[in-house]
């Protein structure tokens, strides 16, 4: 299996600590970590830190075949976290992943089919380059399956990216806010509210509207929902146990786990139940791809 992730790598800043992160590269080591062959598809800096950042890559399993050298600098954010340990995020721009651009063995690859998953955010579009290159993959580019977290940060989104976005994937992750977001701009039809009823009807709504074929809601801790639209019947996997330390990743690791098995043919009901395994063991760490335990390998790989 192999599964080509669109967007940002950089370095999360944690007071005087840093450790390399964003969503996609985060998917990607965490996808490597469980047996599937993932590529980083992003642009780095001509700079110390990207340097650094191509080893880390490289030495975490990911595939580096589509990173790119850019004349600008690596992407940094600042994060913070609440009481409840959620993230906050200050992304720095412009960054080198602003300007990830199609070449002739990005597109030729995609096209001929050699990738069973295409995964990209949202945050990736904030720049035009990057958006530019993100439909001409889209476009031309034959995938199994094309999966989007769309990851809402800061004021990187507009009404154009998130509908680009829902019309584009088969598979949608979304959290709690970015449900809610969805509701009250008219991209999903339900009661604005948090009840289990609502959020069912929001999903298949979505699902319904952009031809959504599977949807995965996380709940923080209150754990998951889980939509299959093929077989129009909802999961909510165990939640989750333990007392969040940082949630930065966790989402990550969640979408990660549930596709490595997923892919591999997994019900859908197991995946979700071994994705909140991992990212109720990510919450516990600094840092959003820490090593697993092997107790914990032993009930997540598939």
């Amino acid at each position: 299996m192999k599964v080509l992730a669109f967007g940002e790598v950089l370095w999360d800043k944690f007071g005087n600590t840093r450790e390399i992160g964003g969503a996609p590269f985060n998917f990607c080591a965490h996808l490597a970590k469980l047996g599937i062959n993932s590529y980083s598809l992003t642009a780095i800096g001509d700079d110390d830190l990207g340097e650094e950042t191509l080893k880390i890559i490289d030495s975490l399993g990911v595939k580096t075949d589509f990173v790119r050298t850019v004349p600008y600098p690596t992407g940094t954010c600042i994060v913070t976290t609440d009481e409840n340990g959620r993230p906050g995020y200050d992304l720095t721009q412009p960054a080198a992943w602003d300007y990830i651009e199609p070449y002739t063995e990005l597109v030729n690859r995609s096209a001929a089919g050699e990738f069973n998953l295409f995964y990209f955010g949202t945050l990736a579009l904030r720049s035009d380059t990057s958006f530019e290159t993100l439909k001409c993959l889209v476009n031309t580019g034959s995938f199994e399956h094309i999966f989007c977290d769309l990851n809402l940060r800061q004021s990187f989104y507009s009404d154009e990216i998130i509908d680009f976005a829902l019309k584009t994937a088969s598979i949608l992750k979304i959290n709690r806010e970015e449900l809610r977001h969805l509701i009250n701009n008219g991209f999903a039809d339900a009661d604005n509210n948090d009840t289990e009823r609502a959020q069912k009807y929001a999903c298949r709504s979505l699902s319904e509207k952009y031809a959504i074929k599977l949807i995965l809601l996380t709940l923080d801790k209150d754990g998951a929902l889980i939509y299959d639209a093929g077989k129009d019947k909802f999961h909510s996997p165990s939640k989750p146990k333990s007392k969040a330390v940082s949630g930065v990743g966790a989402g990550d690791s969640f979408s990660a786990c549930f596709i490595a098995n997923f892919l591999s043919g997994v019900p859908t009901e197991e995946c979700a139940e071994r994705a909140i395994l991992l990212s109720d063991y990510v919450v516990t760490k600094y840092g959003a791809v820490p090593d697993y335990p092997p107790e914990l390998i032993r009930l997540i790989t598939p």
